[in-house]
């Protein structure tokens, strides 16, 4: 903890870059979680019980800033509780969850993912589960890692039971999270402990490209008193950039005291982005936000359309 920018230095391809940096103590370095819930018939009551005391005390260690989302996921997936700053809400949610069927771990995991892109900052997935993905349909382990990084939240998956280690492993590494293996579903307090440790203590360092069309290689340093840290990495170009994402506002008209609807239409050529956010805004004096719908396009049914107020002049798509 307590570290700043002049701890850090980023290159990139060798070149030392200019980076800004925000912490788990401050206001831009809010974390996003969603905790995923396996809930299917393999976990006894007692398996029930211990995920949902330890999901609580993990979300305990949390900074009050810190947004937390509750799913669970048996034969289907649930969105119990959106991302909330309210502890009471959280508890009430964890409290009702209930067992049920199969595991459909994959859809799971994608469906977490793709609600936590249209979120900033630090944004983190941790599942619980003691069985192997089968009744996910065409959704793969290699979906999952996808929509993960697509959105920026890192896996950390604990199994327990027979859970299968190699899956979550390469889940977790795929993302940038760990993977946690427990004896039995009592361990799950200890390493929910811990990875509430590592959530509570990261910095996010952000910095402009000299080529987003383009990958690179990054090398980042750490230092902090004595100790210090390398890691490099290999990054792809942006997709924005790379495929071609295409924005256009179509035309709209109306008369004072009337409706008018304003079309938007996104497109990209090459890849399925996990999620797109838009942001509009508008003269208060002349236009006042009453409502947002798909459009007829939007055909794939895990795909959602939310709108959340930025004060009176805008709103975030």
């Amino acid at each position: 903890t307590g570290l700043t920018a002049s701890s850090f230095t980023l290159k990139e391809d060798g070149q030392t870059k200019s980076i800004t940096l925000s912490s788990s103590g401050s206001t831009a370095g809010a974390l996003t979680l969603a905790i995923v819930f396996d809930r299917s018939g393999s976990l006894s009551s007692t398996d029930l019980a211990n995920e949902k005391q330890a999901a609580k005390n993990l979300v305990s260690q949390l900074s009050a800033s810190d947004l937390v989302a509750i799913w669970g996921f048996d034969t289907d997936v649930q969105k119990i509780l959106d991302p909330t700053t309210d502890r009471a809400a959280i508890t009430r949610a964890i409290d009702s969850i209930q067992g049920g069927d199969f595991t459909a771990l994959y859809k799971a995991l994608v469906q977490a993912a793709d609600s936590l892109a249209k979120y900033s900052g630090r944004k983190g997935i941790v599942v619980m589960t003691d069985g192997q993905d089968n009744n996910s349909g065409s959704l793969t382990q290699a979906d999952a890692i996808s929509h993960a990084n697509l959105a920026g939240a890192a896996i950390f998956p604990i199994g327990f039971g027979s859970a299968d280690a190699t899956v979550l492993t390469a889940i977790a590494k795929g993302t940038g999270g760990y993977y946690s293996k427990s004896a039995s579903s009592s361990d799950l307090l200890n390493i929910l402990q811990l990875i509430g440790q590592v959530l509570s203590n990261q910095y996010i360092i952000s910095y402009t490209s000299a080529n987003a069309t383009i990958g690179h290689t990054l090398e980042l340093t750490a230092q902090g008193g004595t100790a210090s840290a390398v890691v490099t990495r290999s990054v792809s170009a942006c997709s924005a950039t790379s495929t071609g994402v295409k924005l256009t506002v179509g035309s709209a008209s109306g008369s004072p005291g009337g409706n008018a609807e304003i079309p938007i239409t996104i497109s990209s050529v090459g890849v399925t982005p996990a999620a797109f956010q838009i942001d509009l805004t508008w003269d208060a004096s002349k236009l006042g936000y009453i409502s947002s719908r798909a459009g007829d396009q939007l055909t794939t049914s895990s795909k959602q359309l939310s709108a959340t107020a930025l004060g009176s002049t805008g709103v975030r798509l």
